[in-house]
């Protein structure tokens, strides 16, 4: 029976493709980063862009809308409509990476470790549909999330990036997904 249970929990591990959000990531309870969500993402991409030899994917920058919420953070509408007061991404142009990048926002500071909790949870880490991801995760700074997407180099260099911009006042970081 014990030898049944540990192969039906490898194989779970092997289905999730190493998925996990372990509780909620922590939340520095205080806002070092100022701005628009598209302004503050900017920075952090350029930020990110200067510590990689190799170039991120070509992305669409643009704002999200509660409509989309599911797809592109892994929120509902709800908690979108109820939590967040701005949200904008970059998704990658066809190309042949799996990558995103979103800076959030929520309304209460307080609430931030539980949105996070929310993308880390919802987020769909295998919704490309020829590649995936290397690696997917959530960072706090006060009242900012950072998701991260794509290859493994690309989003260490955009928490670093993130975690510059919020002159270190950033909670750890919650790896939820690594690929293959």
């Amino acid at each position: 029976m014990k030898r049944i249970l540990a192969v039906l929990a490898i194989a779970a591990l092997a289905v999730t493709g190493g998925c996990s959000s372990i509780g909620a990531p922590t939340a520095p309870e205080t806002d070092t980063l100022t701005g628009e969500t598209p302004a503050v993402l900017l920075s952090v991409l350029d930020k990110a862009g200067s510590k990689l030899t190799e170039k991120m994917p070509m992305s669409e920058l643009r704002p999200v809308e509660a409509s989309e919420s599911q797809q592109m953070l892994g929120l509902s509408t709800e908690d979108y409509e109820a939590l967040v007061s701005q949200a904008a991404a970059a998704t990658a142009l066809l190309t042949t990476s799996a990558h995103e990048v979103a800076i959030v926002k929520v309304q209460d500071i307080t609430q931030a470790a539980t949105v996070a909790k929310k993308i880390a949870d919802g987020f769909d880490s295998k919704k490309w549909i020829c590649v995936m991801p290397d690696k997917s995760v959530v960072v706090i700074s006060g009242s900012y999330i950072l998701l991260a997407v794509g290859q493994a180099a690309a989003v260490d260099a955009l928490v670093q990036g993130f975690s510059d911009l919020a002159e270190g006042n950033v909670g750890e970081a919650n790896t939820f997904f690594t690929g293959p």
